[in-house]
């Protein structure tokens, strides 16, 4: 499907998360069918684009012109410290980013959370659920598919990823937004929704591999199960 773009949200400042990122994506999502482009500011991407917008000025700006270099109607949103776990479900990964070529819908969050207010499900997929107007975190910044534009006509200048959280919702309410019903790991698994039990069932949940700029101990975990080497005495936070 060629009207999808990866878009991995990070800074050269995060670079440390990359390694982990792409074993990730590289080991388990063999089958991944779009193109990975990245919200760098001058270095290259491991695993894909580096989409080099320059100078950092706040997230948003950051965010919009990264949008505005990618040609697809829909972007597939991660975060840097998304390490994945185990393998995608790819079909139903494609089936929701259809949902939105097709316009049944603008927005679908892949994370459901007990924050997450609903409107009942949607009338063409019994797997999401509309949000309601009253929700919080309606645009939340998780894994998430997004109608492009209507993802550039949310982020207002100046705002900060949280500020987006925050005030976003309300802007969002002229757009059909959706979230996965599942609470489990069933389409895109990852270290912050880790998946200790069967499907079907609740899971436990962990930090994501980074807090607030500080390796968490799901990253050492993450690195340990994986084999991978990462220097967790430097801080992300720490690097410049």
């Amino acid at each position: 499907m060629k009207d999808v773009t990866i878009l991995v949200g990070t800074c050269d400042y995060y670079q440390a998360t990359w390694s982990a990122f792409c074993h990730g994506i590289n080991k388990y999502w063999i089958d991944r069918p779009w193109p990975i482009k990245a919200t760098t500011n001058y270095l290259d991407f491991p695993c894909g684009e580096g989409l080099k917008i320059g100078d950092d000025i706040n997230w948003t700006k950051t965010v919009k012109l990264s949008l505005q270099k990618i040609d697809s109607p829909v972007v597939f949103w991660m975060l840097d410290d998304n390490w994945l776990t185990d393998f995608p479900d790819t079909v139903i990964l494609e089936q929701f980013a259809q949902y939105i070529i097709d316009g049944k819908t603008d927005y679908i969050r892949l994370v459901n959370t007990k924050t997450v207010k609903s409107a009942g499900q949607t009338s063409f997929d019994d797997r999401l659920f509309i949000f309601s107007d009253d929700s919080k975190y309606r645009t939340s910044v998780c894994l998430s598919i997004w109608n492009r534009l209507v993802f550039i006509d949310l982020l207002k200048d100046v705002e900060s990823a949280w500020d987006f959280e925050k005030f976003g919702p309300k802007r969002s309410r002229n757009y059909k937004f959706c979230c996965a019903s599942s609470w489990n790991c069933e389409y895109m698994p990852h270290v912050e929704q880790h998946c200790t039990l069967k499907r079907g069932e609740d899971k436990k949940w962990s930090w994501s591999p980074v807090h607030k700029g500080w390796w968490t101990e799901s990253a050492k975990e993450y690195a340990m199960r994986e084999g991978l080497s990462i220097n967790f005495l430097q801080h992300p936070k720490d690097r410049g």
